[in-house]
């Protein structure tokens, strides 16, 4: 019998020596290696830091998103309008998606919990009013919020659009946002009702999307004549954010932001706040992004009280104290006008920074340190070797950018013998309910051992699998910090679970 001191060695000197994996990341970090946007522009995080891409086929204005899996490898990513597989061709059924190429969000790519090959596509049309001051006899509906399906096992694992278009509500705004359900499986799926105070949420789970949304009776009916909002989720998912535009260029009154704590148990907002500047001022806000400790938001601003006219800033609020400041400017503007407007989207990337294009060029900022007291931006950080921006970036999953849940937020420890994937794929599904005792085990790991220790290599549990959908009676463990070890005949997988998560 191996001593499960031995098994703690053996574990730590596998991850000392042999394996990386980068601290603090969210162990699906790896589904954002691939970002494409803009003028065939694109991102690929795969060795830990952004290099430019000049491989991906899509060409669009404002919103999208990109699927890689969990280890990493490009899947497809769309405009909301077209999907393009892994090898930059267009899927089968991969056309007429009913986004629209002006929508902030227009996309988001959410996977089947439990269901690897399966991935919902959500799609957000522009927001238009229809009837307003830009397009004062057009009669064209809002087509909404809609979902569809890609399956891909389908097309020798390329990837084919198995439903297209089913719609979930309208009309809405331009803004969809997903994050984790409290129990670390499902997703919320958050869209605005046009015209109402109302945030749709909807839960996919296991047996697929439930398109019974949880309704918050909250929010900015958003009268304003065109477009609408953008949204993003914190990455702890504990809060959500978005703004209202173009009311100072339409309406006379500045734009706002708006912050809301999230229940992501219950899919509801509450504690809504709400930040306007001076009517005389007429603030417009563009692109919005969290800090990946959850703390700051991070909003592009022109014409603000508390930045010098003239110039794009940012303004950083911290969700904490309640106060905001302004960071470096990133460039001298002209005035604006419809055709030239300088501020774009924000993206968080992988290593706490915030990526910010620059229209029509093909180089990007970037606010460094996000998470840090001393945040700074830098202009024309990186080259996109002849590509070009538009106004958007790709839209995630907020948690991926985020901590490992595991943890209380320090770095965790991942320790894996074989299949890193695997072992992501094993904690993501492994419950352990510490205050009731019980553990479910992952609903693929069928034969092998579960082995808990103390940070002495002591140990407190011991358990051989032999079914995925036994539940295990715990004893009562006092040890704050645990070790968890999956063991098969090709893995061992370590992870340090926290009691007070």
């Amino acid at each position: 019998m191996i001593r499960p001191i031995k098994i703690l060695s053996f574990v730590i000197s596998v991850f000392a020596c042999l394996f990386t994996y980068a601290q603090n990341h969210h162990p699906e970090y790896k589904r954002t290696n691939h970002w494409y946007f803009g003028q065939g522009a694109g991102l690929d995080f795969s060795s830990g830091q952004a290099v430019a891409d000049t491989s991906g086929a899509m060409y669009t204005g404002e919103g999208c998103s990109v699927m890689s899996d969990t280890a990493g490898n490009l899947l497809f990513y769309t405009n909301g309008i077209t999907v393009w597989n892994k090898n930059h061709q267009i899927m089968p059924n991969g056309d007429s998606l009913e986004a629209d190429p002006s929508s902030y969000n227009a996309a988001v790519i959410v996977p089947w919990p439990r269901n690897p090959n399966k991935y919902y596509i959500f799609t957000a049309d522009d927001g238009c009013y229809c009837g307003g001051p830009l397009d004062p006899n057009s009669n064209w509906p809002n087509k909404g919020i809609m979902y569809s399906l890609v399956d891909m096992s389908a097309d020798n694992g390329n990837g084919d659009v198995v439903l297209k278009n089913i719609p979930l509500m309208a009309p809405s705004h331009e803004n969809l946002a997903a994050t984790l359900h409290a129990d670390g499986e499902r997703v919320w799926v958050m869209a605005h009702k046009r015209n109402e105070e109302k945030y749709y949420c909807w839960l996919v789970g296991a047996n697929g999307l439930d398109t019974n949304a949880v309704i918050s009776n909250i929010g900015n009916a958003v009268n304003a004549p065109v477009f609408s909002v953008g949204c993003k989720f914190s990455p702890n998912g504990s809060r959500f954010a978005a703004w209202i535009p173009w009311q100072a260029v339409f309406l006379g009154v500045p734009d706002s932001i708006e912050v809301y704590d999230f229940d992501n148990n219950a899919g509801l907002l509450y504690n809504r706040r709400t930040f306007a500047d001076s009517p005389s001022i007429g603030s417009q806000y563009y692109g919005i992004e969290f800090s990946k400790n959850s703390r700051y938001l991070y909003v592009n601003v022109q014409a603000n009280s508390s930045v010098i006219n003239d110039k794009v800033w940012t303004l950083r609020y911290d969700c904490v104290m309640d106060t905001f400041r302004a960071l470096d400017t990133i460039y001298p503007i002209p005035p604006y006008t419809f055709i030239n407007y300088p501020i774009m989207s924000l993206c968080l990337d992988q290593n706490d920074n915030i990526i910010k294009p620059r229209e029509n060029q093909d180089t990007l900022n970037l606010i460094h340190n996000a998470s840090s007291t001393n945040a700074y931006t830098e202009n024309a950080w990186m080259s996109l070797q002849g590509k070009t921006n538009e106004w958007g970036l790709p839209n995630f999953i907020s948690n991926y950018f985020g901590y490992d849940p595991a943890t209380t937020g320090k770095p965790e420890d991942i320790f894996y013998h074989g299949d890193e994937s695997f072992c992501t794929k094993a904690f993501q599904s492994l419950k352990i309910d510490f205050a009731n005792h019980n553990i479910s085990l992952p609903y693929f790991f069928r034969e092998g051992q579960i082995l808990l220790t103390n940070l002495k290599g002591e140990t407190l549990f011991s358990h051989q699998i032999h079914s995925a959908a036994i539940t295990s009676q715990l004893p009562d463990i006092q040890e704050n910090i645990v070790l968890v070890t999956l063991k098969d005949d090709l893995h061992v997988c370590t992870q340090k679970y926290s009691q007070n998560k």
